[in-house]
């Protein structure tokens, strides 16, 4: 409904993120999305909180959704393949914005009927230069450090507080590990 205002995006955005309060995904529920599509062939890029949490190699923080980049042209058959775990689209953006220096070409927000949420964003998977990374123990592709990094300063996405905090703390854990190399 808040999608369909004839408001800004900035301010849909932001009445979005304040009447939708999707509970916390765990990372059983996240990991069942990735093996989902990893099973089925979709190459996947995770980026935002569990791109980061992979990177660590442990989860920091509850998430409330997962960020996963996918290539433009499977968007559809990854929608497909969500569908059939019990996700359904809830919100379709033609026009994102892009992820730090990265273009989205489209991004497609999924929820299951626990509200769980799923972000894909559709790339040019071409175009990124993704690292490995561990979630509970699975070995998945995200974005490197510095591009977290560059996406987390440039998301754009922080109007509330608990978006700040999030985005504090994963600016902390990217830099950290920025420190370690």
């Amino acid at each position: 409904m808040v999608w369909r205002l004839p408001a800004p995006r900035r301010a849909r955005v932001l009445l979005s993120q304040l009447v939708y309060r999707n509970p916390p995904i765990s990372i059983d529920r996240a990991l069942e999305v990735l093996q989902t599509l990893e099973r089925q062939s979709v190459e996947t890029v995770l980026i935002g909180g569990w791109g980061i949490d992979a990177l660590v190699g442990r989860q920091l923080r509850p998430h409330r959704d997962v960020d996963i980049l996918v290539d433009e042209g499977q968007l559809e058959l990854t929608v497909g393949i969500l569908e059939q775990i019990g996700f359904e689209l809830w919100n379709a953006d033609p026009e994102p914005g892009p992820i730090g220096e990265l273009p989205i070409a489209r991004a497609i927000t999924l929820r299951d009927g626990a509200l769980r949420v799923v972000e894909l964003h559709a790339v040019d998977l071409g175009e990124v230069n993704p690292v490995g990374g561990t979630i509970g123990g699975m070995q998945v592709r995200c974005l490197s450090a510095n591009h977290q990094l560059q996406a987390q300063h440039k998301i754009g996405r922080t109007w509330t507080p608990q978006r700040r905090l999030n985005q504090q703390r994963n600016l902390a854990a990217v830099q950290k590990l920025l420190q370690s190399d």
